[in-house]
């Protein structure tokens, strides 16, 4: 029974709100896990996925795009400064290209490393059995500790439920089962100072509770259609993996067709039969 006393009017009610509230928090702790889960598992492996798959092809067709924009911005460079009547050296176009494209570079250089990490270390998924053994756990753990569900908790569960979190995202189960021992003491030493609730209080907590639980589907339904997750319907058909790897792979030949007649317009201009680095 949620609250003492005499009115045995106010009993129901209270006792009426106190189970909506519980079937809420359950609800509202199956949607929070779902939550996590396409974002710390769904979106990783999602991306993990595409890397694999198409990870080198599109480093590839960004590196060429950047070469090409480079080249591009070279021939820029010597257009106008020939429009001016002007003479750029080398050092001063290494510097202007470098200026305006570093930032993109760096940005580059960061999607190749992602590309190869992800090659190199092949995801290495947990078994059935203990993802499910993962799963229980850490949902024992979101309705005992998650701050949403449980406002007031004390100082030392809180701390703990960083820790739980931290645990799940890394699928280290045995730091997750020890963290839930923990919890327990920790829960039973503030289970003293728990206290009974009225109706009205129990009916705020529920509407406020309510509305987190639509906002969480909102969530989850974006998510869903937002990149990376979107892709997932692609990443496990063979044949659409295939299409999209030849697509890429026409891409890659334009790029390197445009890069290649940049790189004859940048020649003719740096030729000593032109040296007013004018384009005819």
């Amino acid at each position: 029974m949620i609250l003492s006393s005499d009115n045995s009017e106010i009993l129901p009610v209270a006792n009426d709100i106190g189970s909506e509230l519980a079937l809420l928090r359950k609800n509202y702790a199956t949607l929070l896990i779902e939550l996590s889960q396409l974002h710390e598992h769904g979106t990783r492996e999602a991306r993990h996925l595409w890397l694999l798959h198409f990870g080198p092809r599109e480093c590839r067709l960004q590196a060429l795009q950047h070469r090409l924009q480079r080249i591009r911005f070279e021939i820029k460079l010597r257009q106008a400064a020939a429009n001016r009547g002007e003479k750029i050296t080398a050092e001063k176009i290494r510097e202007e290209v470098r200026r305006e494209f570093e930032n993109a570079k760096k940005a580059l250089e960061r999607h190749a490393a992602e590309v190869a990490q992800a090659r190199k270390n092949r995801l290495k998924p947990l078994t059935a059995e203990e993802h499910a053994i993962l799963k229980k756990t850490y949902y024992q753990l979101v309705k005992k500790l998650h701050p949403d569900l449980n406002p007031a908790l004390p100082p030392g569960a809180k701390k703990i439920w960083t820790q739980v979190v931290d645990a799940y995202k890394s699928l280290d189960i045995q730091t997750l089962q020890m963290l839930a021992d923990l919890a327990e003491m920790e829960l039973e030493d503030a289970d003293s100072a728990a206290r009974d609730k009225t109706p009205a209080q129990l009916a705020s907590e529920a509407n406020a509770l309510g509305e987190k639980v639509e906002k969480t589907k909102a969530a989850i339904a974006r998510m869903r259609k937002e990149p990376p997750l979107v892709f997932l319907p692609l990443l496990g058909d063979a044949v659409k993996i295939r299409e999209r790897q030849d697509a890429l792979g026409r891409e890659i030949a334009g790029a390197s067709g445009r890069l290649a007649a940049a790189r004859e317009i940048l020649a003719a201009m740096k030729s000593p039969k032109n040296p007013s680095g004018e384009i005819s």
